[in-house]
């Protein structure tokens, strides 16, 4: 009985001692794990800050993207509205030209037809007609000349200023 007691005490104790042997190495790897964990809770904590940063950059510019899409959509209404406007004035302009295209025609003959006589003529006054006046002021003004009659004259006078009109 003793014997067999003794057995029974020593499988016990044999058991015991694995299951300690157990206990104390799941220890030593639950607090690996802890380690493991205090590590991975820091790399996680910091790609948190980082994940936070770049949101709140993202944030910011989609803002700046919003208002600047805003503007550009602002400037396209604006820029289409002009567009339309200046097509208008175009074809006004057009218009405009193709209605003074015979004048213009009419007075470049009338140009090629003067003469010496007329241009003597021309400077010979002291104060011209208002007419006379008027278109050397405007021919003064194509030339990027001062208008006042002295330098109308003074143009007239010069034999190559006819060749440029």
């Amino acid at each position: 009985l003793l014997t067999e007691r003794s057995s029974e005490i020593k499988v016990s104790k044999d058991k015991l001692a694995s299951g300690l042997a157990k206990l104390v190495q799941a220890r030593e790897g639950v607090e690996m794990m802890r380690a493991s964990l205090r590590e991975k809770r820091a790399v996680c904590a910091q790609s948190q800050k980082e994940c936070e940063n770049l949101l709140v950059e993202i944030v910011s510019e989609r803002r700046l993207v919003d208002e600047q899409r805003k503007q550009i959509d602002t400037d396209s209404h604006r820029i289409a509205e002009e567009e339309l406007k200046f097509k208008i004035i175009a074809t006004n302009a057009d218009a405009d030209i193709e209605a003074a295209l015979p004048a213009l025609h009419k007075a470049m003959i009338e140009v090629e037809n003067l003469d010496k006589a007329a241009l003597s003529e021309l400077k010979a006054y002291k104060a011209p007609p208002k007419l006379v006046e008027m278109v050397l002021a405007a021919v003064m003004i194509l030339f990027r000349q001062p208008t006042d009659w002295n330098t109308a004259k003074k143009f007239v006078g010069d034999n190559a200023s006819l060749t440029n009109v």
